[in-house]
């Protein structure tokens, strides 16, 4: 049996896909990117408070002025770097679920309880793997990405998921060359 590799993080089977397919396929895993970025976010603030042994206020950091000798310096440093953290977290939420509203709008176009509704809403929003996918669908690999490409190319039939990717990708592109 010949082995897949994998060649910059994507799989074989990625490589077949056409340019929409594509670009459906990027903008269908942003949910999972920001889902993400905010565990990543929560780890970050778990690791300093434990390096510094510091907790969150339940209040939080207002940014209002201390009494001087009730605090040291370190400590409003970490309330502060904490409270940043804990708004790009907060906002990262608000991210995921923008990008969940929308993913969601279009998966919508395909039919209620089709096999390729299923195997997208699988792969994009619940982030199973292609294994977890064939073991819930009792169907082989091959068969799990004929049936997802079907889905990819039935929700390109539509003129607004038409619409929604190519705004993902200008604004890709922008981001991309603002970098």
């Amino acid at each position: 049996m010949k082995k897949r590799y994998r060649k910059n993080g994507r799989a074989d089977y990625d490589r077949q896909l056409t340019e929409e397919q594509r670009k459906l396929d990027i903008f269908l895993a942003q949910y999972a990117h920001a889902v993400n970025q905010k565990r990543m976010l929560e780890r970050r603030k778990r690791r300093i408070e434990q390096e510094f042994g510091y907790h969150s206020p339940a209040g939080g950091f207002d940014g209002m002025p201390r009494e001087k000798g009730k605090q040291k310096d370190g400590v409003l440093a970490v309330l502060c770097k904490l409270d940043e953290i804990k708004i790009r977290i907060e906002d990262q939420e608000m991210q995921a679920i923008k990008r969940l509203e929308e993913i969601m709008d279009a998966i919508g176009f395909l039919e209620e309880n089709s096999t390729e509704r299923a195997i997208i809403e699988n792969k994009y929003i619940d982030h199973d793997s292609w294994l977890k996918i064939c073991n819930n669908h009792h169907m082989s690999r091959s068969t799990a990405i004929r049936h997802w490409k079907r889905g990819l190319d039935a929700m390109m039939k539509y003129k607004r998921v038409q619409d929604i990717v190519r705004r993902n990708t200008k604004a890709q592109n922008e981001h991309t060359e603002e970098e």
